[in-house]
């Protein structure tokens, strides 16, 4: 049986929210004097390679500037602090985190519906050819690929050109932005 695009979706949305992380642990090796911050899901394993992360500098034990470190990665992961940090011994303290309206935004983006790609120029036409992808064509038989990533810190619109689509000619926090350098010469 073929899974629809809405049922694949669906199904992603799912695996997001059953691994998405509910902890964070900092964990220091002493030997090397070196500390990770891992993002545990509920399982209270990492879920996702990214989520475990190297801190910068050399650590002998677990302290004050450590976690102040492992809180601006947590924030620019779209999450924050929902408690406090608990020792669990010398090397290791771990606090719930919970996501931000801007990471449940941005999960919505990412899994909803695609945004329209309107209001082009006689003569400019857009063709979806796959999820956050669209053939761009003018009547001259002129080709670009524009596409959309939703990202946390706001979403990327890219047209692509030359050989294969495989240069950037622009890029925009907007389809409108992304498209300026073809829709301005239409």
């Amino acid at each position: 049986m073929k899974l629809t695009d809405a049922e694949r979706l669906a199904r992603a949305r799912r695996g997001e929210e059953n691994t998405r992380p509910v902890t964070a642990e900092i964990r220091v090796n002493a030997q090397l004097r070196t500390a990770t911050l891992r993002l545990l899901g509920k399982s209270g394993a990492v879920e996702d390679d990214r989520n475990a992360v190297p801190l910068p500098g050399e650590w002998s034990y677990e302290c004050g500037p450590l976690r102040t470190a492992a809180e601006e990665i947590i924030a620019e992961r779209g999450y924050r602090l929902d408690g406090g940090w608990s020792e669990i011994d010398d090397l290791t303290a771990r606090t719930p985190i919970e996501p931000t309206g801007a990471y449940l935004a941005f999960v919505e983006r990412k899994y909803g519906p695609v945004p329209e790609v309107s209001a082009l120029p006689d003569g400019v036409t857009a063709r979806s050819v796959q999820r956050g992808r669209w053939r761009i064509s003018k009547d001259d038989r002129t080709f670009w690929d524009l596409t959309w990533q939703p990202r946390l810190d706001g979403d990327v619109w890219t047209l692509w050109g030359g050989p294969r689509a495989t240069q950037i000619v622009s890029r925009s926090d907007s389809p409108a932005g992304a498209l300026a350098p073809i829709t301005t010469s239409a």
